[in-house]
């Protein structure tokens, strides 16, 4: 169409078509709808997968954050009693170093009374 405009000169451009009441022959009439047919249930076909996805994918998408910030907090927990147990370890060294008997007797004595009230 837009050649036979060109072709006259008359300085148009075709930008779209619209038919409106075209209706098939007769004898392909029940082609033609099965044709509609298959693109109205493909087209829903599409909806419903889109709205599965856009309900199932954003709730993994929160579970897998959800279970980022506790892995997080879990290793934020980790780190600070290891840090804390260093450093009850090196005051324990220092105090060792100044005094070792007297260390050692402390840490004996605390042991066996950790020991008993377990068992007791």
């Amino acid at each position: 169409m837009q050649e036979l405009v060109d072709n006259y000169k008359m300085g148009l451009s075709i930008d779209q078509v619209q038919l409106k009441d075209v209706n098939p022959p007769p004898p392909v009439q029940p082609s033609f709808n099965e044709v509609n047919q298959a693109q109205q249930q493909r087209e829903q076909l599409i909806n419903q997968a889109n709205g599965e996805y856009n309900k199932v994918v954003p709730r993994a998408r929160g579970e897998a954050d959800q279970k980022i910030r506790s892995a997080e907090g879990y290793a934020l927990k980790r780190v600070n009693e290891a840090e804390g147990d260093a450093t009850k370890f090196t005051a324990l060294f220092t105090e060792f170093l100044k005094a070792p008997e007297v260390t050692k007797r402390r840490l004996t004595s605390r042991n066996h009374a950790i020991h008993h009230s377990e068992n007791g």
